[in-house]
């Protein structure tokens, strides 16, 4: 009798631990303002070349944190507005700052605000000959050395309130207000949803290293090869919601996407791994993401900064429960 009550028992723990670990609890570290962020509503991340984690927060400018200790900069320090869109470093380690009101450089010393453009900023760029693009609600603007070049629905783009760029060899994409326009040998071209767009506004424009580029709207996400859309959402059935920030790849090409929905998504080629309430963060609404370094990943959400380590939490509740297991069956 004692030996069908032992293992009845395991098993019964057994059990919960195989139900638990089907919601895993990643080794996720949230920081909030306790912590030292000015607000919890994040708006964009980006490490530059030395190291530093750049966050901007809804109405709190942008914060530069070193692993331990934020700093803080806003409008008294330079910046056009406390409401950081998009943050960027060039090839020369300026930092560009993007706002609902222009954008700002950062030398490392000083702000300076640019005269143009002005209006809200939705992505800052630079391409491999090292031109500035900024997609604005008023146009892309390409800054040259001497001059400003500024593209509108005048000139061939799809609508002129454009959300992100992206480069592909000698092509501009340019996720726009009415489709996507692909910029190539001065020829414009637009693609909308009777080319099979999920959604005609298109919020994020991202080119892989397996030229492939991947398109994020209100609708969810496109891939498109150069010759035809796939609809990602309908082949892995994800009802999402993606901003301009949310695309990250690692370097053996795993693809990392933000959404206003299912959290974080992280995708191999093959098969989707979610990061949501269930594994640890507090908000499912994730609208930035980056790789720091030393390999870990950064999410940034509506409640907080996220820093996720891999599994290593995962590994350790799951020897504790082996643990658990072993001293209960010696004690029956």
């Amino acid at each position: 009798m004692r030996f069908t009550l032992k293992h009845t028992f395991l098993l019964i723990c057994f059990a919960l631990t195989i139900g638990k670990s089907h919601a895993q609890v990643y080794n996720i570290k949230h920081y909030n303002q306790d912590d030292g962020l000015p607000s919890t509503m994040i708006n964009a991340l980006y490490q530059d070349s030395r190291g530093f984690i750049w966050i901007s927060t809804i109405g709190g400018g942008v914060s530069r944190f070193d692993g331990k200790n934020f700093i803080h900069y806003n409008t008294q320090d330079g910046l056009s507005s406390a409401v950081v869109t998009c943050i960027y470093e060039d090839s020369i380690g300026n930092m560009w700052f993007g706002t609902e009101r222009g954008v700002t450089v950062f030398d490392g010393i000083s702000f300076t605000k640019r005269e143009s453009p002005q209006g809200l900023i939705n992505s800052i760029k630079e391409n491999r000959d090292g031109v500035i693009w900024i997609a604005t609600d008023k146009g892309a603007y390409e800054l040259m050395k001497d001059t400003t070049i500024v593209y509108t629905s005048d000139d061939g783009l799809g609508h002129s309130y454009v959300f992100d760029v992206a480069f592909s060899d000698n092509t501009i994409w340019f996720g726009t207000g009415k489709g996507l326009t692909k910029l190539s040998n001065n020829t414009y071209k637009t693609y909308t949803t009777k080319d099979g767009l999920n959604h005609n506004e298109v919020y994020a424009v991202f080119y892989s290293s397996n030229n492939i580029l991947w398109l994020g709207s209100e609708d969810g996400i496109n891939t498109f090869d150069g010759e035809a859309f796939t609809n990602f959402n309908a082949e892995y059935n994800l009802p999402i919601f993606l901003n301009n920030k949310c695309f990250l790849e690692e370097d053996d090409g795993t693809m990392w996407m933000g959404s206003f929905k299912d959290g974080v998504l992280k995708y191999n080629g093959k098969s989707i791994e979610k990061y949501t309430t269930e594994n640890g963060l507090s908000s499912n609404r994730v609208r930035a993401i980056v790789k720091d370094k030393l390999g870990d990943i950064w999410f940034g959400s509506l409640c907080g900064l996220y820093q996720y380590k891999g599994d290593e939490l995962t590994h350790k509740l799951l020897c504790l429960w082996l643990s658990i297991l072993r001293h209960l069956y010696c004690l029956l």
